[in-house]
């Protein structure tokens, strides 16, 4: 677990209406994956356990209900990515 690659306790509040209005997934997505471009290094780490083939397993602590509309979700799609980019063609 890497509090690093988690949503920020503003963002997580909003999500869940703790701040007032709930905001959409799609806003906490756009507000998340900006987030995450200062957390790159952390996306490369865990893309290169997955090019050598290691088993890399995303938790969550907020037990989200539905894992299309979870951080967990949209760090996989990170690390996927970076996956990616690093070895065309796949």
């Amino acid at each position: 677990w890497h509090r690093e690659l988690s949503p920020w306790e503003p963002l997580h509040a909003a999500w869940y209406g703790k701040l007032g209005v709930t905001i959409t997934f799609e806003q906490y997505r756009q507000r998340f994956l900006e987030e995450m471009k200062d957390q790159q290094g952390w996306i490369d780490a865990l893309a290169d356990r997955v090019r050598r083939g290691e088993t890399v397993t995303l938790l969550c602590s907020s037990a989200c209900v539905d894992p299309r509309h979870c951080h967990r979700s949209l760090i996989k799609n990170l690390v996927d990515e970076a996956v990616r980019v690093s070895q065309p063609g796949l």
